[in-house]
């Protein structure tokens, strides 16, 4: 007779597995995006414009905001914020050292897109996108200390 203990489908779901797939594919992300020519680059940014004031309105206040730079900076703290936040969650605990290990993944992540990105035509490699990526992977890494803490707080009520 099986033991359902040990079976495999009573094996509680390891969480750290979907995380690093997650990672990954945010990694894949953002290499995509970085590896585009700059024409590319700037025609997606329109595209995305149009799409962005087709859904709040060609008569948004918005309507003049500098979709290039504003959306490329806002788009590398969205991206950045996922990866921050699905390596905070893969770690175990909440300590100082499960954020900086994750700022530390984030900030070599970060320096290697740059890097990659001189070599891209049209494109280069910025210290200020680092400093975006930095500020994105910490906001992200804030959110997932907060969940575990909110995760455990409620574990225990």
């Amino acid at each position: 007779m099986p033991n359902l203990k040990k079976d495999s489908v009573s094996k509680k779901f390891n969480w750290r597995y979907l995380g690093i797939a997650l990672i990954i594919a945010v990694l894949i992300i953002i290499t995509y995006f970085s590896n585009q020519p700059i024409e590319i680059s700037r025609n997606q940014t329109r595209y995305a414009k149009r799409l962005i004031l087709g859904i709040i309105g060609e008569d948004s206040m918005f309507r003049n905001f500098s979709f290039g730079i504003g959306l490329r900076n806002m788009a590398h703290l969205f991206l950045y914020s996922l990866l921050g936040f699905f390596t905070a969650l893969t770690q175990k605990g909440f300590r100082l050292k499960t954020v900086c290990y994750s700022l530390l993944g984030v900030l070599i992540f970060a320096l290697l897109d740059e890097f990659h990105q001189s070599f891209v035509p049209g494109r280069g490699a910025e210290l200020k996108d680092v400093g975006i990526d930095l500020i994105g992977g910490g906001i992200g890494i804030v959110f997932a200390q907060l969940l575990k803490k909110l995760f455990k707080f409620f574990r225990k009520n």
